[in-house]
């Protein structure tokens, strides 16, 4: 972009004193192709678009954004909205138009409508063969994003990316008993392998085909990334910009402290390899960096937007996303990786003689998130005798604190990382393995 562009000296053009401006225009192109069963139920095409205005006039924050509208009006319903917000001395960007950006995506090729869709049939095709009893549904996804953020001083910076993504599930209903199994995998560049979706669905149908008993009590539970995701949840709004600077969190004040188990590691990774917000800058203007967290325990950097940094005196460390196109930018990580162990997935089973392995449960969530107490309705649950899954466990709650989970009771980490939570996640993306914790109560429903 050149200074003689209309955009750039709309933006530069004079100003009311000490005003600061950036301005975001977002535009998405995406396309999913649903089967059911053994039939294309659908492709879908679309295109999103969105801009945003956030201006530091008098010293006061607004923002104004619209899906379609003139940058003169966003600009000014900016400005209108800042005169109830808090004074503050913050400075808006950090762009930089000599910082190096991330490489384009020009060069993957988008995938045909077509091809998503032959990649959905044959997905569910391979299912159904595999096991005629099931009613497979599968959807195919393939999406591509341009961002571009300009500041008051014409600074600018625009990046691309794009994400596959592909899901497979299956029904079974058998003498009354319903079992539902479910897979989904995503990259950034590519259609994700529909094998190893297939491989998952199988093992777990072989899994769950014998229904075993459970007595109450306290066990250890392999937690699978998709519920370990959720015990993320009460981690992170301990170090989450809202509790931090109103000093609710408990760990307000333990920077450089220990926090959790000296296993734990975890990062706001925005570089790692097929990361859905690997970008070079967040939302507000700030390049991104791999940001530790957590490091083998100990609490090293809280999730702080521009402002709330600011406000504690620490630096801007590109920390500030919405959570979905047209969100204001709040305290948020961008991908939030956990650091693998050193545990295969062979040995975690057979680290202690019974043990349970739960993949997914219903009102998972915590009930005072600051507290960490959170339980669930298992939907996928099974028994370990001496490494060897014996069977599925039905009508059973589980009960665990999540700090506990990733402190004193963190047993093992397995040594692979599974992607959970697809696109903008209202938490974050993750990137995490399976976690053993021990002394978990089960409770079994009459």
């Amino acid at each position: 972009m050149t200074a003689t562009d209309p955009f750039v000296q709309r933006l530069t053009k004079p100003r009311r004193p000490g005003e600061q401006m950036l301005l975001t225009e977002v535009h998405r192109e995406h396309m999913t192709a649903r089967v059911r069963g053994r039939l294309l139920e659908g492709i879908d095409q679309g295109h999103e678009h969105h801009q945003a205005a956030r201006v530091l006039a008098g010293g006061r924050l607004g923002y104004q954004g619209a899906r379609a509208a003139d940058w003169d009006a966003l600009l000014e319903g900016a400005r209108a909205s800042a005169g109830g917000s808090e004074w503050t001395s913050l400075v808006l960007s950090g762009l930089d138009e000599h910082s190096p950006s991330e490489a384009s995506a020009d060069a993957v090729r988008n995938p045909d409508p077509a091809e998503l869709a032959q990649m959905a049939l044959d997905m569910g095709r391979a299912l159904s063969e595999q096991a005629p009893d099931v009613v497979p549904q599968a959807q195919v996804q393939w999406m591509r994003q341009w961002t571009r953020l300009v500041d008051g001083d014409g600074r600018e910076q625009r990046w691309m990316r794009t994400e596959g993504r592909a899901t497979l599930s299956g029904r079974v209903v058998r003498d009354g008993d319903f079992m539902a199994v479910g897979a989904n995998g995503w990259r950034s560049a590519a259609l994700p392998d529909p094998g190893g979706l297939l491989d998952h669905i199988r093992t777990r149908m072989a899994w769950g085909r014998c229904i075993v008993p459970l007595e109450a009590g306290a066990l250890p539970v392999v937690f699978m990334p998709p519920v370990g995701f959720s015990l993320l949840a009460p981690l992170l709004a301990r170090l989450s910009a809202p509790a931090v600077t109103a000093k609710t969190s408990p760990w307000s004040d333990a920077l450089d402290t220990v926090v959790a188990s000296p296993d734990l590691s975890v990062v706001s990774d925005s570089r790692i390899t097929d990361g859905p917000r690997s970008v070079p800058w967040d939302d507000e203007g700030t390049a991104t960096r791999p940001v530790p967290l957590i490091d083998r325990g100990v609490l090293r950097h809280w999730v702080l937007d521009r402002r709330a940094a600011h406000q504690l005196g620490q630096p801007a460390l590109g920390l500030g996303f919405g959570g979905d196109l047209g969100s204001p930018p709040t305290p948020r990580p961008s991908n939030v990786a956990v650091s693998p162990g050193a545990t295969a997935w062979e040995d975690l089973l057979r680290s202690t003689p019974r043990l349970l392995i739960l993949e997914g449960w219903v009102g998972g969530r915590p009930v005072n998130p600051l507290r960490g107490e959170m339980a669930g309705t298992a939907t996928g649950l099974y028994l370990v005798d001496h490494g060897e899954v014996v069977g599925r466990v039905k009508n059973v709650v589980v009960s665990v604190n999540a700090l506990e989970a990733w402190g004193s009771r963190l047993s093992h980490l397995g040594d692979t990382r599974q992607w959970v939570g697809g696109g903008m996640m209202p938490l974050a993306p993750s990137y995490l393995p399976p976690i053993l914790v021990q002394d978990v109560a089960v409770a079994v429903k009459s």
